[in-house]
């Protein structure tokens, strides 16, 4: 089964899969948000905060009723007491947990990516699927947040002019865009799409695939698979 969707990547996460209904706690994405920030119902919710949630802010969300939390970053050591047990470096996602937790930028105080801050804003309300499952060794896996579109939502492709041809791309996916890419070596990097190539090209891992070169914030201009960015 398939269906249309935003996925928001994160960095860091612990605890099961699950779903609930996205809520907004912060109204920035530099907050800082503690358990008097919370309102007192949270049942079912994946609340969303901004650069940070303390421990206490935690802990209310799970007596709360809430399923799970987005937020720029964490402290290591909060993640540990919450968690009741030291977090290895292979992988995360079965720990016996009230909720599940997805950091979208890395740890300490980190404010959330503005573009990732809106997308969730936008979609407040809606019904998410979310996995904190993480592993950094071979194979990695990433958490993520899943916002499905409903029947009437955008197509997931569209043509799009490139090198006086029309090709169709993921939606979105034009010069000038602004995108994110999802794996190394440019993992979290933000930057503009420069161009969009008609024909497959070969990289350096052999792999023939459809591509995107992408300006960097730091003015670099990378070719990297169009699966590999994400549309904001």
């Amino acid at each position: 089964m398939t269906c249309d969707a935003s996925v928001v990547p994160g960095v860091f996460g612990i605890g099961f899969e699950n779903w609930g209904y996205l809520k907004m706690v912060a109204s920035d994405p530099q907050d800082v948000v503690d358990a008097s920030d919370l309102p007192g119902e949270l049942r079912d919710a994946v609340i969303v905060g901004g650069a940070k949630l303390t421990t206490e802010a935690v802990r209310r969300a799970a007596a709360a009723g809430a399923r799970g939390i987005v937020c720029g970053g964490m402290d290591h050591l909060d993640l540990v007491a919450i968690a009741g047990q030291e977090i290895g470096v292979g992988i995360t996602g079965q720990e016996d947990i009230p909720l599940t937790i997805v950091l979208t930028e890395g740890f300490g105080l980190m404010p959330m990516a503005e573009w990732t801050f809106e997308l969730l804003r936008a979609n407040e309300g809606r019904l998410v699927s979310f996995n904190g499952t993480t592993q950094v060794r071979a194979g990695v896996i990433r958490p993520e947040v899943i916002i499905p579109f409903s029947g009437d939502g955008p197509a997931r492709t569209e043509a799009v002019e490139s090198g006086g041809q029309v090709v169709r791309v993921a939606r979105g996916l034009a010069p000038g865009a602004t995108v994110r890419v999802l794996r190394k070596p440019y993992f979290g990097m933000w930057g503009e799409v420069d161009e969009v190539p008609v024909a497959p090209e070969r990289l350096e891992t052999e792999a023939l695939v459809r591509v995107v070169r992408v300006r960097l914030q730091d003015g670099r201009t990378v070719t990297v698979p169009q699966e590999n960015v994400e549309v904001f």
